[in-house]
């Protein structure tokens, strides 16, 4: 299966994997222009379809990767312990 093959095989998964983004900017009454940068979580983020799916739909140019995207939840549990 080529990579072509692959992505037209799962684009619905990644239509919905959007679909918590668009909920939490609306229960937050938060608009895509108000978010200046976006920290990917999770293995799955190392994905560059992604990254690219979710800089075009969050319209920033800047997806932040500084942080290992495996550690950074529990980075983010350890600190609400601290």
């Amino acid at each position: 299966m080529s990579l072509g093959e692959y992505d037209q095989a799962v684009e619905t998964l990644y239509e919905r994997s959007l679909l918590p983004i668009s909920r939490l900017l609306k229960e937050q009454g938060l608009g895509r222009d108000e978010i200046d940068e976006v920290v990917m979580v999770g293995g799955t983020t190392r994905m560059p379809q992604i990254r690219e799916l979710v800089r075009k739909e969050m319209a920033v140019d800047k997806i932040n990767v500084s942080i290992d995207p495996d550690l950074t939840v529990a980075y983010g549990a350890a600190s609400v312990i601290d």
